[in-house]
């Protein structure tokens, strides 16, 4: 196919919405696939009746100002679109409405949601969309001098007809905090209350422990013991220093000092291994940050003040509503629970500054990833060097069956040897009498020798003689080697 003809335009018998698409101009479509393909077939074997009834725009028809060559009756005018205008710049208008759009309730549920403080029917996220959408001071006094100008508010975007209606809420934005505040209240509290009690915990674990204090003791030992002639004894370390063990190597490069330690551990001080398990919450601890935890903590405190102030106000104007009602309850039930996490987090935080204090660190520039962190690294690092002593021994034991089984395997070989030795040394041991000549040898010889060992004992080069010889079944004395002389 070349480059392809314009296409027509389809009359709608709605108006239909549009696609923002980007349409490829004709000289682009040149070797695409689109060049394979022929939408008007596809329009051929559709029907779009049903299609345009589904996504028609309003009711109105499309005006077709000729059908078949002739007028359509009551079409001939033009309809002119209703005119709506905006107090608000277009960006503004378009997330107003989107955000409205998002929230299913009608307007007077909501606004009366908003003054009720109901969270049960206007949920968090819709609160926390309406919070970022408040009608600021500027946009306020706009709506308030349209109201003043006797115009309908019809004449309004939807958008702005709304926002006109949230403007006039007495103390809007104090509202939807309190409810914000009183709808996310108890995820706070799950969120921060788990903090100061992990915090607390590995704080306390660090301090108790005799295991690690043990642990520490051992590497203080090996330490002086390598660094002594250099630089001296040291009385301690800062926690840093657990991370160079692993960088201090034997000779030949195949051990760590950390293996060292884990070795020693293991054969003097067993009892010592199981020190992780003293440890308790490090992780959780780690991620901690103090002055945030703080912060939360004192956000939570901001609100309750702000939901107390609220309640106080209302009840001084003995004005018995919903709302009082909602932050009376509120109020009663939440108040210990906000105590009870400030006191957890002051004896938390009190905790963990005495713990870096103890291991010879400055709270003040010491952060709980810091710290606790250096203790899971070293933890992590002991551990994989435990393992690899594990393997090695094993290894060893390995390769120390395998040696002893090569070994044994030699024995026999060892021992024929040896025999094989003595008989050398018996045949160069032998006197030439007993040796036969050359000229000995003749036809019948070999019967002839083994005829002359039945009646002669079998001289050893020695000189001795077994002291008896069988025939047939039964023993006969041997004869002396005088005899034979």
């Amino acid at each position: 196919m070349g480059t392809p003809a314009g296409k027509r335009k389809i009359k709608t018998k709605y108006k239909l919405p549009t696609l923002n698409w980007v349409a490829l101009k004709p000289g682009q479509v040149k070797g695409t696939i689109f060049s394979e393909i022929d939408d008007e077939n596809i329009h051929k074997q559709l029907d779009f009746v049903q299609f345009e009834d589904d996504f028609k725009l309003g009711i109105s028809r499309v005006n077709i100002d000729k059908v078949d060559g002739k007028s359509s009756p009551g079409h001939g005018r033009k309809q002119t679109k209703k005119q709506e205008f905006s107090l608000m710049d277009a960006n503004r208008n378009r997330n107003v409405a989107i955000a409205r759009k998002k929230i299913t309730l009608t307007d007077e549920q909501i606004f009366g949601a908003i003054t009720s403080l109901d969270v049960s029917l206007l949920t968090i996220e819709n609160v926390d969309l309406l919070s970022h959408i408040v009608p600021n001071e500027q946009e306020i006094k706009a709506f308030r001098q349209y109201e003043s100008s006797d115009k309908s508010p019809t004449a309004l975007s939807p958008a702005d007809r709304f926002m006109l209606q949230l403007s006039s809420i007495e103390k809007l934005q104090q509202k939807l905090s309190i409810m914000l505040f009183i709808g996310c209240f108890n995820d706070n509290v799950k969120h921060i209350e788990p903090q100061a009690c992990a915090l607390k915990a590995a704080s306390k674990s660090l301090m108790s422990s005799e295991k690690i204090k043990r642990m520490l003791e051992i590497i203080l030992a090996y330490g002086n013991y390598i660094n002594s002639q250099r630089q001296g004894g040291a009385f301690g370390f800062k926690l840093q220093s657990l991370d160079a063990l692993e960088h201090v190597k034997t000779s030949d490069k195949k051990q760590s000092l950390l293996h060292y330690i884990a070795a020693t551990v293991t054969a003097k001080y067993p009892q010592v291994e199981s020190f992780p398990k003293d440890l308790i919450s490090l992780d959780k601890a780690s991620s901690i940050a103090v002055d945030q935890l703080q912060a939360d903590i004192a956000e939570l405190e901001k609100g309750m003040a702000l939901v107390t102030k609220e309640y106080q106000t209302r009840s001084a104007k003995n004005i018995l509503t919903r709302a009082a009602t909602v932050l009376g309850e509120f109020i009663d039930r939440t108040e210990g629970i906000i105590h009870s996490i400030k006191k957890e987090f002051e004896e938390a935080k009190e905790a963990y500054e005495k713990a870096v204090t103890y291991y010879g660190e400055q709270p003040s520039q010491t952060s709980p990833q810091t710290f606790f962190g250096t203790f899971l690294r070293f933890i992590s690092s002991y551990k994989k060097a435990a393992e690899d002593n594990v393997k090695r021994e094993q290894l060893r034991m390995v390769e120390m069956e395998r040696t002893k089984k090569q070994e044994e395997k030699k024995k026999p070989v060892e021992k024929g040897a040896a025999l094989l030795s003595e008989l050398k040394t018996t045949l160069k041991g032998r006197d030439d009498s007993q040796k036969i000549g050359k000229e000995e040898i003749y036809h019948g010889a070999l019967e002839d020798i083994l005829s002359n060992l039945k009646t002669k004992p079998y001289i050893r080069s020695d000189g001795a003689r077994r002291s008896q010889k069988r025939t047939g079944n039964n023993l006969v004395p041997a004869i002396s080697s005088a005899e034979h002389v």
